[in-house]
């Protein structure tokens, strides 16, 4: 059984990671509204924070889509990120990214804000 909270989709796009100084070119493999794994070939740890740019390429016209995330998992092909800081009109394109190869829009809207008001409490009681 699985322990994740939000749908994850199966999404291919290019994806640049930096890590102290270098930078990594890769695949986004799957990506949720919280995180995502990408094929990378690089030598980070689990903690590390990166930064990640998603390079969405469309008919009309190509956007880039900017976040930081922290390593939650290493494999020799790749790493899972957890999201950490999603500017707002990022929020919005990766949520429609999941909405669409879910096509359940109502289920993906339930979850995330079931997810929210989790973090929410979490915050609550325990404050940084």
């Amino acid at each position: 059984m699985s322990n994740r909270k939000l749908s994850r989709v199966s999404y291919n796009v290019d994806a640049r990671v930096r890590h102290c100084g270098e930078e990594y070119e890769g695949t986004v493999r799957n990506l949720s509204l919280s995180g995502m794994f990408i094929d990378i070939p690089s030598e980070v740890a689990i903690g590390d924070t990166v930064d990640v740019t998603l390079s969405l390429v469309g008919t009309d016209n190509d956007m880039t889509v900017d976040l930081i995330a922290e390593v939650t998992r290493t494999e020799v092909k790749g790493i899972a990120v957890r999201f950490r800081d999603i500017p707002l009109n990022s929020h919005g394109i990766l949520k429609n990214i999941v909405v669409y190869n879910t096509g359940q829009p109502d289920v993906v809207d339930a979850e995330y804000q079931r997810y929210i008001r989790q973090n929410i409490e979490k915050e609550r009681k325990n404050p940084s």
